[in-house]
């Protein structure tokens, strides 16, 4: 029971492991993602600028425009170099992870999918239940707890020994001729032994007891976070939808902000405001698809599914 109990534990190590590099993975794609559209946000600020300047040129607009125009585009690239030192340091605590060189320079192929899944939430609970490798190893413990017990009061039992003996006797070498065999049986019974197999009994009750107890607290906390990581995954998938709308409604929204602002009919604030509206509607879809591929990873570690 306590190989199987070992096993068990050996099989969970290598579910968090792979968690542990999954998230870390996530997080690379994540920063890798954002460094992108900082860097969109980047450009369209600078286009913009370039047109500012243009106009300024001309004496179309004033001189607070440009300098306006300027800030905008320092403030965005600030928040491109926070976010490139962000993806460095996501990418030496992966490699850190899988035990290469910090500085190994990693060529990531997969971004974040949304996939929809037909997963229903009591059927995650009932597989969790059966393969998640710490519920199942409480299943052993249980066992060998209640083992412990039938050990523990075999002390009220008789003490039961079984001799055999055979011997030769002879005048002459090698001394064969003569033999005799003897079988004794001893059963002997304490009938007062100060209490201590009382206490031994008791004592692996109370050890039988509190590991049923924490086999509860395991199963509970496990199908908790079961429910809690199905539910953020659904709740990233109403936001991965929500969101998609959002960054093609901004797209558009800056397309028309630049043509206003190019004939006149709008201002260099309207177009501020739509990039940082496309930025922040971007920065939410990919958070929301980050979440979602998380939720999902963490899901599939609370379920027990088996090392990929």
């Amino acid at each position: 029971m306590n190989l199987t109990v070992a096993e068990l534990e050996l099989a969970a190590a290598r579910q968090q492991l792979q968690l542990k590099i999954v998230t870390y993975y996530f997080n690379v794609l994540e920063y890798r993602n954002e460094a992108r559209i900082c860097q969109a946000t980047v450009d369209n600020y600078t286009d913009h600028l370039n047109l500012v300047k243009t106009k300024y040129d001309l004496g179309m607009v004033a001189k607070t425009e440009v300098l306006s125009s300027q800030v905008n585009l320092a403030d965005a690239q600030d928040s491109l170099i926070k976010v490139q030192n962000n993806y460095s340091n996501a990418v030496a605590t992966l490699n850190n992870a899988l035990g290469l060189p910090h500085d190994s320079e990693l060529v990531l192929k997969d971004d974040f999918k949304y996939e929809k899944t037909g997963l229903i939430l009591e059927q995650c609970l009932t597989y969790a239940e059966t393969h998640r490798p710490e519920i199942v190893q409480y299943e052993s413990k249980i066992a060998s707890a209640e083992a412990g017990v039938q050990i523990a009061r075999s002390g009220y039992l008789p003490t039961v020994n079984l001799t055999l003996s055979q011997g030769w006797k002879d005048n002459n070498f090698p001394g064969f001729k003569k033999s005799n065999c003897s079988v004794g049986l001893v059963t002997s019974l304490d009938l007062w032994d100060a209490g201590l197999t009382k206490s031994k009994v008791r004592q692996a009750e109370f050890s039988l007891a509190k590991t049923r107890d924490q086999a509860r607290q395991n199963r509970d906390s496990i199908l908790l976070d079961v429910r809690q990581y199905y539910l953020s995954m659904q709740e990233a998938k109403k936001r991965i939808e929500t969101s998609t709308v959002s960054v093609n409604q901004a797209e558009e929204n800056l397309t028309i902000e630049k043509l206003r602002y190019d004939v006149g009919a709008g201002t260099g604030l309207d177009v501020r405001d739509a990039v940082l509206a496309l930025d922040k509607a971007r920065k939410n879809y990919t958070q929301a698809l980050y979440d979602y591929d998380t939720a999902k990873a963490n899901l599939d570690q609370a379920m027990g599914l088996p090392v990929q």
